[in-house]
């Protein structure tokens, strides 16, 4: 058993953490859950805390293998599936977080939203597309007729965070900030940077 390489999945939800290791037959031979505590400090507002979190993975990827009687050492790969719109910015060499991961259920961009969707350029854009699908009947230029900016996206709740944040668009313009969605800051951390 000892020469046999396992893989772990592990799926990290706004409220639950799961891993499952597989065997090269890709049956499950351990596995492990636990919860994840979002906060919301204001209404509307939907945040994680990046340690919390950091420790609940940390936690689920050691019971697993564990549960599966094997090392760590007989690991040889992990998938990560996450939410893929909640996101945290860090400074670069410290590892610190600016903010809370703020979670893909967040409001708190909503009025950048409404603002650029009313924008000329949004309007142009979506006009733009109307008129290219009238001329070329071509689909893709009726989806952009319809364009339209979300809260759940990222780059408006990001936009928001750089906005207002104490110190963070200052970092990002020193080069010494790092953004990431919960996959690239669990790798920034599972890797040591």
């Amino acid at each position: 058993m000892s020469g046999e390489q396992y893989v772990i999945g592990l799926d990290v939800g706004t409220s639950t953490v799961r891993s499952i290791v597989y065997d090269a037959l890709g049956l499950v031979v351990g596995t492990a859950s636990t919860t994840v505590e979002t906060i919301s400090p204001q209404p509307g507002w939907v945040e994680i805390e990046p340690e919390q979190l950091w420790e609940k993975v940390v936690e689920v990827l050691r019971l697993s293998i564990s549960k599966a009687g094997l090392t760590a050492q007989q690991i040889s790969s992990l998938g990560i599936s996450c939410q893929r719109a909640t996101f945290t910015c860090w400074h670069k060499e410290t590892g610190q977080y600016f903010h809370n991961l703020i979670t893909w259920q967040d409001l708190r961009a909503d009025t950048y939203v409404k603002q650029w969707n009313n924008s000329f350029t949004m309007k142009g854009l979506r006009l733009g597309g109307k008129l290219l699908h009238l001329v070329t009947r071509q689909p893709r230029h009726k989806v952009a007729g319809t364009l339209r900016l979300h809260n759940r996206m990222v780059p408006m709740r990001l936009l928001w965070a750089l906005d207002n944040i104490p110190g963070l668009r200052k970092a990002v313009e020193e080069g010494e900030a790092m953004f990431g969605c919960v996959d690239s800051w669990l790798l920034y951390k599972l890797t040591g940077k």
